[in-house]
């Protein structure tokens, strides 16, 4: 676990124990902002102002100008290869033996498609929200290419699960099938007090200052949505539009 505050923990499933790892490595300065896994017991750790492997007795930080402006997204391919976003500068795949850092072409060029909403791993494949859509990356082709069927416009944040996909845009969300590589949209579901969406966001990864601090699809055709800011709770599903209750 990581916090802002630079704090990381290493907790024991087995025995339930928790050693701070900070005051080994030396982090409190740095601010952890995500975590993911690196294979064989190593672990990627994104900081304000950059990018390290923990091996489980040391930091190794990745030396790359590319990286100096901090890890605000990330998240790790099943060979443990990290995949980084930095603010407002796109997308890095870092190898996790060599610590080569390269830059992934994105669908879209310009301000609003350098800025990262969201990045995350499904189904083996490496999905990204952004200002100016949702996109998928081709790994033998190095890029980024826009989704079938998803119209171009900022994506707050997504979540899929099975042929399930649920998009947080800032006035609505929309409920999509997936087939055979399309989105075909069921619904859009658009309210005014929904205010800036964020879904499925794990806590060390979430950009904070957002409205709504959480979202996730939880069984089949069914989100839910955790919106911190005005302490509301919203249930969405397609043929019930919206549920809602304090919390």
């Amino acid at each position: 676990v990581g916090g802002p505050d630079g704090q990381l923990d290493r907790r024991d499933l087995g025995s339930g124990d928790v050693e701070h790892m900070a005051p080994l490595l030396k982090l409190t300065p740095l601010g952890v902002t995500a975590l993911a896994e690196a294979g064989k017991g190593r672990v990627w750790v994104g900081f304000h102002n950059g990018l390290g492997v923990f091996d489980g007795h040391a930091l190794k930080r990745v030396n790359d100008p590319q990286l100096h402006g901090g890890v605000r997204w990330m998240t790790a391919d099943s060979d443990g290869q990290a995949y980084v976003s930095p603010p407002g500068a796109g997308v890095l795949r870092v190898d996790a033996k060599t610590m080569k850092v390269t830059a992934l072409q994105l669908s879209h060029s310009g301000e609003a498609g350098l800025e990262t909403s969201q990045l995350s791993m499904h189904d083996g494949g490496l999905w990204r929200a952004s200002h100016a859509g949702l996109s998928r990356l081709d790994a033998a082709g190095g890029q980024f290419n826009d989704v079938p069927g998803v119209a171009a416009g900022q994506v707050s944040a997504f979540d899929i699960a099975g042929d399930d996909l649920w998009l947080a845009r800032v006035d609505a969300l929309e409920h999509y099938r997936l087939r055979d590589g399309r989105a075909q949209r069921l619904a859009r579901i658009a309210d005014h007090g929904l205010g800036r969406l964020a879904l499925g966001i794990p806590v060390s990864n979430r950009h904070r200052g957002t409205g709504t601090e959480a979202m996730t699809v939880i069984a089949k055709g069914v989100a839910h949505v955790a919106q911190l800011t005005g302490g509301v709770a919203l249930a969405v599903q397609p043929r019930v539009r919206i549920a809602g209750g304090s919390v």
